[in-house]
């Protein structure tokens, strides 16, 4: 009896076949002559059969992960480091590209978050070598964020981590708001973004009357 043909084993073969990955494992590039359509064709499938599994799985495991993130290391996986998947191991290709792909985003999110704390680090450094801000500044920024009494809770959390380095403090992190409003990074950068236009028209304001 005539063992079954894996398709992913299929598929990775004809992908192989068409495209070789260059020696420093960068970059992957046609190989000349031969058949580019069916490995194009083949890689097409597996994308098709894996999408959906890999997505729960790193979901599962990293919960409120921007889909983008995901997408950018999931397509990485199967079009660069898909040469490394060894059928021999043990584990289907589904199951090792979903390990990869977790691990890949994982490892951007820790790369993020380590980016993020040094800028914190660095404006902290920086207010403090330029002595900090004067009483009236101060008394601008509490002013400012005394305004926005009425807004919602979402709005005071990220006013409030916006200026806190102005008033001496340490930001908090961007991580643990999203998780306390259940937003995905994309959606608390745009959340930001209309905070920091708010509270600059504020500002404004604010100064106007202290200037009066």
């Amino acid at each position: 009896m005539e063992e079954a043909i894996n398709p992913d084993t299929a598929d990775l073969a004809l992908y192989r076949a068409g495209y070789e990955r260059s020696a420093d494992k960068r970059t992957v590039s046609p190989i000349p002559g031969a058949d580019v359509r069916a490995a194009d064709r083949a890689l097409g499938r597996l994308h098709s059969r894996t999408h959906r599994r890999v997505y729960a799985t790193v979901h599962r495991r990293l919960p409120g992960t921007d889909p983008q993130i995901i997408e950018g290391a999931f397509l990485d996986a199967l079009y660069r480091r898909s040469f490394d998947y060894d059928s021999t191991g043990g584990a289907t290709f589904a199951t090792w590209l979903s390990s990869v792909v977790g691990n890949a985003v994982s490892n951007a999110l820790r790369d993020a978050a380590r980016a993020e704390a040094r800028a914190e680090r660095d404006a902290l450094r920086e207010e403090k070598e330029r002595g900090g801000d004067d009483d009236e500044m101060r008394d601008l920024i509490r002013a400012t964020l005394d305004a926005l009494d009425d807004a919602d809770a979402l709005t005071r959390d990220l006013a409030a981590r916006i200026l806190a380095p102005a008033l001496g403090g340490r930001p908090e992190p961007r991580r643990a708001i999203e998780q306390r409003h259940g937003l995905t990074p994309k959606a608390l950068r745009v959340a930001e973004t209309r905070v920091r236009e708010r509270l600059a028209a504020g500002a404004k304001a604010v100064s106007l009357g202290f200037n009066r």
